[in-house]
């Protein structure tokens, strides 16, 4: 019998520590990053190439969005933040997908009150637990907001 383990050798090397090491304190799912991102802030801007999705990956993700809409789930998309200016360009397809389904995005990916803040990320596409501690209050409040407004119980 052959195994299937094969397509996992390149990411070995990254699992292993994880499986190996001893387990943290229950985070509920939450790992904090810590430490302060010290190079430079840039601005970047996206190739079409980039902004490409894979067709097998994309082809799950709308079989995914059509069975939580097939039991009446509230579905919400967010862009975070990220350090530095950012193309938009990069979320398109995803963007498109959610003005056809008339599903809300709360786009947070150039909000100036944390991109040009390297004391909430730890690298310029992570924020650190300061960071994320910020934005998730702002974020959760939009949420709620928009669950109340629009009557929706969860």
């Amino acid at each position: 019998m052959l195994s299937n383990a094969y397509q996992y050798n390149s990411s070995i090397l990254r699992i292993l520590p994880n499986m190996l090491s001893v387990r943290r304190p229950n985070l509920d799912g939450y790992a904090p990053l810590f430490g302060v991102h010290k190079g430079p802030i840039k601005s970047y801007k996206i190739t079409p190439q980039e902004c490409e999705i894979e067709p097998l990956k994309y082809k799950y993700f709308i079989k995914v969005l059509d069975e939580i809409e097939a039991h009446n789930i509230p579905i919400i998309f967010t862009i975070s933040p990220a350090l530095g200016n950012h193309d938009i360009n990069y979320y398109k397809k995803l963007l498109d997908v959610a003005k056809s389904r008339n599903i809300p995005v709360f786009n947070h990916l150039n909000d100036t009150l944390f991109i040009y803040n390297p004391s909430y990320y730890s690298d310029t596409f992570h924020m650190n637990s300061k960071g994320a501690d910020a934005y998730s209050k702002i974020i959760g409040k939009e949420i709620s907001n928009y669950l109340k407004e629009n009557n929706i119980n969860l």
